[in-house]
């Protein structure tokens, strides 16, 4: 007998490792004289993003969020004017707003910096950086000619600093800096720890990794170094609250997965979901979502359905000492041929397999039409509640099992864990650094952190989290080693 799941409300939290956190900023780096124009070579910038505007303003971070989109519609419409194509908010992407403590900051006005680059491609995300360019010189005159109201009313006078960064790849390593007094010393220690962290983690065979592994305090900050890119709820369709587990953890605009629309259901397009992209790039290769809440379960099938998906990998529990971490949306008795209903699908047990670290169940996903697919589900029930897999290797056979499994189709790997950021990040980048093994036997983990938090913004929570993809890694090389042998 089929088990029909309901509808009830979910209860909505607030994921606590999700906040994005202040920046300090050093008071070493002494400050040259008022509107100096600096010219500094940092021959090394990273090439994930080589080039970009980051900018200064007095104000706090709710008001910059309060009032983004203003910002990023009247760079929208300078574009528009000045070039033959069609520009829109969404070739503005924001890479990270950060929280800005000065010792010379003025009591009750915060500051922010805010760092971005221009693209029209938004698919890709990638930089366009003759736009980016072009952009930040016209920052850089509204800020001489402080005639920066040309942004918006709330930004009038707002202006402290601009800065265009670019790497030698694009420009020669030249970073243009106006700067107003003493504030042009953070945006020059951003700048530095980006070429510091070039320069020190590039891709990393066997010895660096363990030698790095056991840096300790360096490794922490390299991790604090990676932004977060953690989106806005202002960027979400209106209305879709209850659709998210956590308030603080939403998906990615230009990645978002969006549903076919249903008439009549104005929410029907949205579901916390991102596409990621995957080893060198490919598109599309894993959708990173958080657990299904009970209101979501029938949104999370038509998602499977829609994107052809053939493999899901589920790390978190349903429930942890009462509290309820995904609401089951799978057969759960080993029966075969049991089910369960979600709105207009059927999905039925063909087979299912425990293993001692996973559980790997074989389900028929039928739509109305009574059309159907067949997925496979695997279940890792081995990870601890507050703590990670004792051996690193359980993590790495998983993931090889469902790449064997996934070899021959064309089709995105699911991964999600409570909140869709933290586990599910972990499990990314490891996929990724396996593969990047595989093709050139090193990995860059810092750049594939970074590239996953692009698509899914958050990912990778924790230090504890980041350690043990480095664990993980080193993990590939032993049991390839053993393999050899």
């Amino acid at each position: 007998m089929a088990t029909v799941l309901s509808t009830e409300t979910a209860e909505i939290g607030i994921s606590s490792s999700a906040v994005e956190e202040e920046m300090p900023v050093s008071s070493v780096i002494p400050s040259p004289p008022a509107t100096e124009i600096t010219i500094t070579e940092y021959p090394n910038l990273p090439s994930f993003l080589p080039i970009y505007v980051s900018i200064r303003l007095a104000m706090n971070l709710e008001t910059f969020e309060a009032n983004k989109q203003e910002f990023k519609d009247n760079i929208a419409a300078y574009l528009n004017d000045n070039f033959n194509e069609t520009f829109s908010n969404e070739s503005v992407i924001i890479m990270n707003i950060s929280r800005i403590a000065t010792t010379n900051q003025r009591a009750g006005n915060d500051e922010v910096i805010v760092n971005f680059y221009i693209t029209n491609d938004f698919a890709a995300r990638s930089v366009n950086p003759t736009l980016t360019k072009f952009i930040g010189n016209w920052l850089l005159k509204l800020f001489q000619d402080r005639n920066d109201a040309l942004l918006g009313p709330a930004f009038s006078g707002k202006l402290l600093q601009v800065s265009l960064i670019l790497s030698n790849r694009v420009a020669d390593g030249v970073v243009i800096a106006v700067t107003l007094s003493a504030f042009a010393a953070a945006i020059l220690l951003i700048a530095f720890l980006y070429w510091r962290s070039s320069q020190t983690n590039s891709q990393m065979d066997k010895s660096v990794l363990a030698e790095r592994l056991r840096s300790g305090s360096a490794l922490r900050l390299e991790f604090d170094e990676i932004p977060t890119m953690v989106s806005s709820n202002a960027e979400l369709p209106a209305n879709i609250e209850r659709k998210n587990r956590f308030i603080n953890v939403v998906p990615n605009k230009l990645s978002r997965v969006n549903l076919r629309p249903i008439l009549g259901d104005v929410t029907s397009e949205y579901i916390n979901a991102n596409y990621v992209r995957g080893y060198l790039g490919k598109p599309r290769s894993y959708i990173a979502t958080q657990a299904p809440l009970t209101n979501t379960v029938t949104d999370f099938w038509r998602m499977i359905w829609e994107n052809n998906v053939k493999v899901i990998l589920m790390a978190t529990a349903l429930d942890i000492n009462g509290s309820s971490q995904c609401s089951q949306y799978w057969p759960l008795d080993d029966e075969v041929g049991a089910s369960i209903k979600a709105d207009s699908f059927l999905i039925t047990l063909h087979d299912r397999v425990i293993y001692d670290t996973y559980i790997i169940s074989t389900l028929n996903l039928q739509n109305n039409k009574r059309e159907s697919i067949y997925i496979k589900h695997y279940w890792y029930t081995k990870w601890p509640a507050d703590n990670f897999p004792s051996d690193e290797e359980s993590t790495v056979n998983l993931l090889l099992n469902i790449r064997e499994e996934l070899k021959e189709l064309d089709s995105p790997l699911v991964v999600h864990c409570n909140n869709g950021i933290g586990r599910t990040g972990v499990l990314l980048a490891v996929d990724t650094c396996m593969r990047s093994y595989d093709d050139c036997r090193k990995v860059d983990i810092k750049k594939c952190v970074e590239r996953v938090r692009e698509d899914r913004g958050g990912c990778v929570q924790t230090f504890d989290q980041y350690l043990y993809i480095y664990k993980g890694s080193l993990r590939i090389w032993k049991s390839a080693a053993m393999e050899e042998q």
